[in-house]
Parts: structure tokens; sequence; C-alpha cells
């Protein structure tokens, strides 16, 4: 919201408060955390600058008595989410101390209970299905430790206990909480791929870990079971974490999910056209597989859905997760686009739906990307790809 330098005086007292307190948490984590990942150190160091930074701004504009709206805007929107992640990651530190000394204890009861359960019949009581769904929460928090997460992927792979669940089970409840708990055990995945390369195969590579196997065929049943499912879902929190869960096997691999047909099945589902939180995960499926796939893209309705997504107005948006939400798929779309720049027929699309029209809005207007610096860096890589293409082509 645009603000004078009247108005930044009134508030400067107030964020010299939180300044302190930010201050405060920062120093707490950094005597906390003595071992800290060097993750953790930039993290910490980030919130710090970024705040000392903010403070700083407010001091100019109020001594010049005029305002860059768009700068502060976007130093606080920065502060905002570092501190915010520092704060999730001392969160999760403190779950994991006591995580750690459970896991070794529950994995194999509880999956008992589940499997147990799941012989029930499907007139089972309301306290039979809360057991399961009880037993299938806490296995899900469990994924926090890397061996817990070991374990389940090795009672995947041996008992597929997992697969069969989703594939059978008629109670909504337990069928989120069991795709919920796939999504926490394909999350490793994302971290894989970042320390394997794009050039490498990540789940052959993560197959042959012994630390961390996690088989392809294993993968290959995820994706057999939850295409099944989301044919004939309605429930849009369970299509969500269907959708979340091929977004995370998209980062290693992209082949398996085209070859099922999954995309076609995930956009042919009418719901995904409406939820914008499920559009930011299928947007992200798209954007892989645009990397290898361009044509199956286009042939699935994707390209028509990227575009679609493009044209999303933060105007529309009513809460704060849905802006933030929008400027993770005004991103992701950029990235996509540029992708799939590669192909001279698809660019050709793109200029005849103007597409490029609007990522030179969103390059030019702050207002229409929410003054994130994030997504008019990606806008901008689109157009450089689309603009060689186009030159390449004429």
């Amino acid at each position: 919201m645009p603000m004078s330098g009247n108005t930044l005086k009134l508030i400067k007292s107030n964020y010299w408060q939180t300044y302190c307190e930010i201050q405060t948490i920062v120093d707490i984590c950094e005597r906390k955390f003595v071992n800290n990942t060097k993750y953790m150190n930039k993290l910490i160091e980030s919130v710090y600058r970024t705040a000392s930074l903010t403070n700083k701004l407010i001091d100019i504009f109020i001594a010049k008595k005029c305002v860059n709206n768009s700068q502060l805007e976007s130093t606080v929107r920065k502060l905002k989410e570092l501190f915010g992640e520092l704060i999730n990651q001392w969160i999760k530190n403190e779950c994991k101390v006591i995580i750690d000394s459970l896991y070794k204890r529950t994995v194999k009861p509880l999956i008992e209970i589940i499997n147990n359960y799941w012989l029930i019949s499907l007139d089972s009581t309301p306290e039979e299905q809360q057991i399961k769904v009880i037993a299938l929460r806490v296995l899900t928090i469990l994924c926090i430790n890397r061996k817990a997460v070991k374990q389940l992927i090795n009672e995947c792979t041996y008992s597929q206990f997992l697969t069969s669940l989703i594939t059978n089970e008629s109670s909504e409840l337990i069928l989120r909480e069991a795709i919920d708990l796939m999504l926490q055990l394909t999350k490793q995945l994302i971290d894989k791929s970042k320390t394997s390369g794009v050039n490498v195969s990540p789940v052959k590579h993560i197959a042959h870990q012994s630390e961390d196997p996690f088989p392809q065929f294993v993968i290959n049943d995820f994706i057999y079971c939850l295409t099944k499912v989301i044919e004939e879902a309605k429930n849009a929190k369970i299509i969500l974490l269907i959708c979340a869960t091929f977004a995370n096997m998209s980062f290693v691999d992209i082949e398996s999910i085209v070859n099922s047909n999954a995309l076609n099945v995930i956009l042919g589902n009418p719901i995904v056209a409406d939820d914008i939180f499920i559009r930011d995960q299928i947007i992200t499926i798209l954007a892989n597989i645009a990397r290898k796939f361009p044509l199956e893209i286009v042939s699935s309705g994707g390209l028509i859905y990227i575009i679609n997504s493009l044209q999303l107005r933060y105007e529309d948006m009513e809460e704060e997760q849905q802006l933030l939400a929008l400027e993770r798929i005004q991103q992701k779309v950029s990235v996509a686009i540029a992708r799939l720049a590669n192909s001279a027929s698809v660019t050709q699309i793109f200029f005849r739906l103007n597409a490029v029209k609007r990522l030179i809005d969103l390059c030019k207007i702050p207002e229409e990307r929410n003054f994130n610096d994030n997504v008019l860096i990606a806008c901008m890589a689109a157009l450089k790809s689309l603009k060689y293409r186009d030159l390449y082509c004429n």
C-alpha cells in the first residue's frame, strides 16, 4: 500500500520494536544451534541483514520526505519470507529432536495397525477408522526423520501397504491421510534432485544408494495409484495432495508421469481449474515436464492451462495465502514458458495468444506482480528466450 513520509513516521516506532524482537530471536537461534548447517547460517545472516536494511530505508525515506513504495514493499516482503523460514526451521529442529527418539519404537507397530485395520470390512466403525487415521498421521509426522522415511520406503517396497491402502480405501478422511503420508515421503525426492544434478537420473541415483533407497518401481506404483484415484476424485483437498505429490515426483521422473497418461487425467479433472493452490502444484508439474516434453504439454492441454494461469490477477485473490500462491504461479509459469520457447511451434502460440504482452506487463507494472522481484526476473528470462527463438525463426 502506498504511503507518505508522514505515514512512515507513525510506523517507525512500531517497526523499531519489531526490529529489536527479530534481533533477539536471531541471537537465540545462533546460540541454540551452534552446529548450524550452511543453509541455517546463511538464513540467519539474511534475516539480520534484511531487517537492518528495512530499518535503514525507513530512516532514509523519512529524511528525504519521499517514499519509494516499490523498494520498501519488496524489502519488507523479503524480510517476512526470510523470518518465516527461520521460524519454520527452528520449529523443525525442535520437532526433530523429539521425533528422533520416537521413530525406532513406533514405525513398525503403526504400520501393523494400518495393515490390520485395512483388512477390516468397509463397514468398519468410526472408532476403527479413527485409529487408522491417527496411525497414518503419526507416520506422516515421523517423516521428519530420514531413518523413519527409509523404514517406510522399505515397507512400500516389500509390502506395498501404502499404495494398496490408497487404491482400495473408500473413506475420504483415511484417503487424505494416506496420500499426505505419500506426499511427505516424496518430498525427499526434491532434496535428492538438488544434490544429484539436472543431467543425472536422480531416481536411479537414489535407488542405488544404500542410505536412502527409493526404487523406481515404488515411484511407478505411486504414480499408478494416484492417477487411478484422481480420475474419480471430487474432494479438492485430496486433489491438492495428489497434485503436490506428483509435483514432488516430477523433479526426478517426468518420463513415468508422461508415460502413465497422468497429466491428461489431472488436467481433465474440472476442479483443477478453480483452486489456486491446486493450480500452483500443477504449474510445477508442467514446468518440469516442459524441460523435456514440450509437445506433451501442448497435446494434454497444458499449454492453454499455462497461458490461462498467466492471466490471473491479484485483485481477484481474497487471502494472503492466495496472493503468495499467485506469486509462485507467475514465477513458475515464466520458467515453463522459457523452457517451452525451445520449440518454434509452441513459441508462435505464445505470441498469438498474447502471452508475451502479459509477460511485458508483469515486468513493467510492479503491482501486476505484487512487487515481487523473483517474478520480474523469471518474466525477463522468459521474454529473452522467446525473443531469441522469434529472431531465429524469422
